[in-house]
Formats: structure tokens, C-alpha cells, sequence
């Protein structure tokens, strides 16, 4: 596969500040001997402010219209489509995200895809965000600035445009319309733990038991490119489990014995979950094989 010198630079936030402008409520200061001054006062003040939110007037053309709930956003230009998702904390001016792009390189006829992870902040129309980028085997690390409109996000010189999320959701998706988040989510771990293969061996044998109702949480570190090949024997036939990258990719899902090419380097979750309604007994075999051996 042909690298692309032109790399994903992708991705984006929105994000909220409230701007408008409002005047002070004037108020009467009751008497205190004359109860129905402050009954009075007090019908004054609602009417007052019934009256500023009436009459407050609508933001400038130029002023970026906050919205309460996440953002989309898509690019398809020359052969680079992205597809982008940020939600906005407006109380912590905060916003993260996610991103996935495809490179198409039509003289080689092959591609290359990349994730993305970012968190930051939001100044005025501007996003401070730290990026995390996976590229083939590679993960980089990159501030960035992005600049945001009521339709629009400009990164890196590329405008992408505000979409429904409901065309910009199936690319975060497994072939069973899942995403990470709808696994981690959902999650009762009562076990985690890190595995580490002793040197010189290439597979691990993990003996437990999952409880009903909840899950074992096992991480893998792995440089990316690397073939990784699962199986699960269990009391019943009731084990199964999800691999989830570190990019959050859905890799394996509900499954009893898998092979896996790992796609990006990291900490990946096995996670293990019985079917039954009862406890289950499990014997999970993890082999690595470097990339360089296949």
C-alpha cells in the first residue's frame, strides 16, 4: 500500500457559548409594614422578565449559534471522506469527540483509513483540541486549532459541513450496527485486569469465571499490525467474548474463537460475558503473532 503523503488532518468539535445580551431587572424595594408591595414586587418582576427574554434581540450574523446536542459533520473531497461527531459541555466550554476518515488513492487503487480521538476547549468559534490520530501501525498526537460557523467546521484549510448524525453514525459501526460505546457502556465489570505474555511465548491461557449479569475485563497492549487469535471454552458452551481496539473499533463480537489482524497499536479490551443465566466457568486463550512472522 502506497503511503499517502497527504495525511488525514480531519476532525472537529462544536461546541457552546451562549451570547446575548441582557439589561438588569429593575426592582421597587417594598415597605416592610405593606405585605402586598412585595406580592406586587414580586408580579413586577416576572412580567420584567417574561419581558427581557421577549425582547431580547436575535445574535449577529457573525455570532456562532450554540446547540445542546452533538454535532455531525462530513467531508468528501478528492478522494478523503470523513466523517465527524463532537458533543459540547457548555457549563466546562469543553468538547470531545471522534473521527473516522478514508483515503483513496486512485493510481494505486488501494486506501488507507485512519481514527481519530480528540478532547479541548472552546474559545469564542474556535476549538483548542488535543487530536489523537491511528494511522496504519502509528499513533500520533497533535494540538490543533479548528474554527466553527452555525454550518460549517475548517481544519487544517478543509471545511467540513454540518450533517444528521443518522449518515455520519454507520461509519463508527460494526455489520451489526454497534459501536464501542454500546458495549463499554453497558458493562459491569466485576474483573479487570492487565495481560502481559511472559517473553518468549506467544500465548496466554486466562482461567476464571464470569458472574451473571456482569463481565471480566482483560487489556492486551499490542504495536498495531499483529494477528491476534482468540478462543473461549467454557461449563455450557455460555462464554463468549468482544474485542474492542484502541481506536474503538468493534474487532469481535459475541464470538468463540476468532482471528483477528489488529489494526492499530494501543490497549485493546477483551471483554468476557456468559450467555446463560447462571455463573460460568472459562478457560480464554490469547496468541499474539508479530507482523513481521506472517
Amino acid at each position: 500500500m502506497v503511503r499517502l503523503s497527504a495525511q488525514v488532518a480531519l476532525l472537529g468539535l462544536i461546541t457552546t457559548s451562549l451570547l446575548g445580551s441582557c439589561k438588569p431587572l429593575a426592582t421597587n424595594h417594598p415597605s416592610e409594614s405593606d405585605p402586598s408591595v412585595a406580592t406586587q414586587e414580586s408580579n413586577t418582576e416576572t412580567s420584567d422578565a417574561e419581558s427581557l427574554l421577549a425582547d431580547t434581540p436575535p445574535d449577529s450574523p457573525d455570532t456562532f449559534i450554540p446547540r445542546p446536542q452533538r454535532q455531525c459533520y462530513q467531508l468528501n473531497d478528492d478522494g478523503l471522506t470523513t466523517h465527524l461527531r463532537l458533543t459540547v459541555d457548555s457549563q466546562r466550554q469543553s468538547i470531545q469527540g471522534d473521527a473516522r476518515s478514508l483515503v483513496k488513492n486512485y493510481e494505486a487503487g488501494d486506501s488507507t483509513s485512519s481514527a481519530q480521538s480528540f478532547t479541548g476547549t472552546l474559545v469564542d468559534n474556535q476549538g483548542e483540541l488535543r487530536v489523537s490520530t491511528w494511522l496504519d501501525n502509528d499513533i500520533q498526537a497533535d494540538d490543533e486549532i479548528w474554527s466553527f460557523t452555525d454550518e460549517t467546521l475548517e481544519i487544517d484549510g478543509r471545511v467540513l459541513n454540518l450533517t444528521d448524525c443518522q449518515l455520519v453514525d454507520p461509519a463508527f459501526q460494526d455489520v451489526n450496527g454497534l459501536e464501542a460505546s454500546d458495549l463499554i457502556d453497558d458493562m459491569a465489570a466485576r474483573l479487570r485486569e492487565t495481560v502481559q505474555l511472559a517473553p518468549g511465548t506467544s500465548s496466554i491461557t486466562l482461567n476464571n469465571s464470569v458472574l451473571q449479569g456482569t463481565q471480566n475485563l482483560y487489556y492486551l497492549r499490542t504495536q498495531g499490525g499483529e494477528q491476534m487469535d482468540l478462543s473461549i471454552k467454557s461449563s455450557g458452551n455460555n462464554a463468549v467474548f468482544n474485542v474492542i481496539s484502541p481506536s474503538n473499533y468493534i474487532l469481535a463480537y459475541e464470538a468463540q474463537a476468532e482471528t483477528i489482524l489488529l489494526p492499530h497499536p494501543g490497549d485493546h479490551m477483551v471483554i468476557v460475558d456468559g450467555t446463560g443465566e447462571n455463573d460460568v466457568t472459562y478457560e480464554l486463550t490469547i496468541g499474539i503473532e508479530p507482523a513481521a512472522a506472517r
